[in-house]
């Protein structure tokens, strides 16, 4: 009997939505460290996660909204042909042979890219967050540096 691969999808949606419920629920093992780590009260720590808790339930039916009216994606013959293509690409070495080059002249793909990125809105708003919360230790990059 052959099994569908859309099975294996459903089992590997299964397992990560078990280990992120699973991080979740740990707060009680690592709230103390938490609290000494950060500074934070393990009150306010723990009203953070109920305010995260509150927020996904109420998004949930936002997203269930959205996915019933615009239902899954569908994976086309051209879509399924240029991911064989892209496979087949990292199968005989030409992928690796295009990232080495990349990098031995000096990524000018990959900056121009992560420089067009960067100066998005969502990035712009995200490294203000992070300047914010110093405890997160954040690392700005830039695009001419390697990393």
């Amino acid at each position: 009997m052959r099994r569908s691969y859309g099975w294996v999808i459903v089992g590997a949606g299964a397992l990560m939505g078990c280990v992120a419920i699973g991080a979740m629920f740990s707060l009680a093992v690592f709230l103390q460290p938490m609290s000494d780590a950060t500074g934070w009260s393990r009150t306010g720590i723990s009203s953070a996660m109920t305010l995260d808790f509150l927020t996904m339930g109420i998004a949930a039916f936002g997203w269930g909204a959205l996915t019933d009216r615009f239902g899954p994606r569908i994976v086309t013959s051209d879509t399924r042909n240029e991911m064989k293509k892209m496979l087949d690409e990292i199968k005989d070495g030409t992928y690796a042979r295009k990232w080495i080059s990349e990098n031995e002249n000096g990524r000018p793909w990959f900056n121009k890219m992560r420089s067009s990125e960067q100066e998005q809105l969502l990035e712009r708003v995200g490294v203000k967050l992070r300047a914010m919360m110093p405890f997160l230790n954040p690392v700005t990059v830039k695009p001419d540096m390697q990393s």
